[in-house]
């Protein structure tokens, strides 16, 4: 499969688990998204405040 793909399939399924609350945020500001994203995609994200 493509690579896009997966990772279409990957974002699809994380916001399924937030949707679901099946993942414990602080809140929801940028910064605990990021860490969430990172923490499920191994992903580095800049932020540009």
């Amino acid at each position: 499969m493509p690579k896009w793909f997966l990772k279409t399939i990957q974002g699809i399924e994380a916001m399924h688990m937030i949707k679901k609350r099946q993942v414990k945020l602080k809140d929801l500001s940028v910064p605990n998204n990021v860490q969430l994203f990172q923490q499920l995609f191994g992903l580095m994200i800049v932020i540009n405040l």
